[in-house]
């Protein structure tokens, strides 16, 4: 059984929170205080209609979002019992790509007629969306606070590149010492993987079954050898988060006091600006800074080379399709509402495989190694919506806030918070039972 991916990508470290209503409803038992209408409050009116639209907007995304992850999680399940098979019986690698790409399709056309008054929501939208100038440099997403670029677009400077961690054995690889060895082990974090050598093993079998045992207890590590035939394993992600230890028992063949652990080379995060403005490397992910006029939480990816630090390697053009949403009775002050494409060519972006995947989309199984890289981006696909559908959650307390605030100064007393959620869920029910006439008798069955 494959070890799923139980932690979070690095996307999911960048933004998130607690869903938060405002305090004084839990005072007032989540009634609204009695309050006098304003004489004038036809302009709150229309901004509250606004608000309650946007919340509106944000539960039929999240609705939609159950749907693309029950299609992640099916494509999951179908990879580790039928995609990877096993030496006795292998599902054809065609009935495999054929299946991946009928699923992706689905995945597309759900994502794609979600709307909202025949607005799309998970198109791009109300959205950002944005383009690269280098082909090592990938457009992920961003936050609302992001301000569109203009033409060519913001310049992105590297200093310093994303390398992953690495080990390299002791002594070349070759039969005699396989007869020394035992045991050898890995240990990343929390998890420990132990693999016996087997006494036919030879130095090939070795590397393919260390490759295999690694994998499936999901430990996301290359084995290779150098040049001089030397054990070589490298981290398939990128950065210093992504640290690990081997360990050979008796020999040399990895640590350098049999039986000690061998820590590997620690990677490195990439280090840059975007638009001549601060961002924060993790891995290979560079990420705009809180507080950035232009660039607050654009995240882009980059697994190229520099030639020297301080190099532009291109330019990222992105515009801020996000919907303006006024939060005050005047209409003046606004806030936006920017919610991410997830087509597939959106999903998995940066994800170091070895099957060089771009991105969901791209995935294919023309043979095991691709199989195994397929069921990665799948998994970490699933993680990222997971994050997504968290950040929607507080974006959804948000705006009800913003209306509860205006209630509480305009209109008569409701029983605010319970009252306007209930009324946009049923909004959002009408707008989930239309996507599924919208989609064809195939698909829905």
């Amino acid at each position: 059984m494959i070890k799923k991916f139980n932690g979070s990508s690095p996307l999911a470290q960048q933004t998130g929170g607690s869903r938060r209503l405002d305090p004084s409803l839990r005072e007032s038992g989540g009634m609204i205080p009695k309050v006098n209408p304003l004489p004038d409050n036809m302009g709150a009116i229309s901004v509250i209609g606004k608000l309650e639209s946007s919340v509106s907007r944000i539960q039929v995304a999240q609705k939609t979002l159950g749907d693309l992850a029950e299609i992640l999680e099916r494509m999951s399940e179908f990879m580790e019992t039928k995609g990877l098979g096993n030496i006795q019986g292998i599902e054809s690698f065609d009935v495999v790509n054929n299946y991946l790409r009928q699923e992706l399709d689905h995945f597309q056309e759900v994502a794609y007629a979600c709307n909202f008054q025949g607005q799309g929501v998970l198109n791009g939208e109300i959205g950002l969306i944005g383009k690269s100038s280098n082909k090592d440099l990938r457009f992920v997403r961003g936050s609302a606070r992001v301000i569109s670029s203009g033409t060519p677009g913001y310049p992105v400077t590297i200093y310093q590149e994303a390398k992953p961690g690495s080990l390299i054995g002791q002594l070349p690889l070759d039969r005699e010492i396989l007869k020394r060895e035992t045991d050898i082990a890995f240990v990343e974090g929390n998890q420990q993987v132990h693999y016996r050598v087997r006494k036919d093993e030879d130095p090939e079998s070795l590397i393919r079954n260390l490759q295999e045992c690694l994998f499936n207890h999901g430990l996301d590590i290359r084995v290779t050898k150098t040049e001089d035939g030397r054990l070589y394993f490298i981290h398939n992600q990128l950065g210093r988060e992504n640290n690990f230890y081997g360990i050979s028992l008796n020999t040399k063949l990895i640590s350098h006091t049999p039986g000690e652990p061998m820590q590997a080379k620690p990677g490195r995060d990439i280090k840059g600006t975007i638009g001549r403005e601060q961002a924060r490397g993790v891995g290979g992910f560079l990420i705009g800074n809180r507080g950035n006029p232009q660039t607050d939480g654009l995240i882009l990816h980059y697994d190229g080379k520099i030639k020297f630090p301080g190099e532009i390697i291109g330019y990222i053009q992105v515009k801020q399709n996000g919907l303006f949403i006024p939060v005050d009775q005047t209409g003046e002050k606004t806030e936006v509402l920017s919610i991410p494409s997830l087509s597939p060519q959106y999903q998995a972006i940066g994800v170091s495989n070895a099957s060089a995947f771009s991105n969901l989309d791209s995935i294919r199984a023309d043979n095991r190694e691709q199989s195994r890289d397929s069921l990665k981006l799948i998994l970490w696909a699933i993680a990222d919506l997971k994050q997504l559908r968290e950040e929607l959650c507080s974006e959804e307390d948000r705006f009800v806030n913003r209306t509860i605030e205006l209630l509480q100064g305009s209109i008569r007393p409701l029983t605010a918070s319970s009252e306007i959620l209930e009324f946009s869920k049923d909004k959002a029910g009408e707008m989930a039972d239309q996507l599924k006439s919208m989609l064809s008798p195939e698909i829905v069955a």
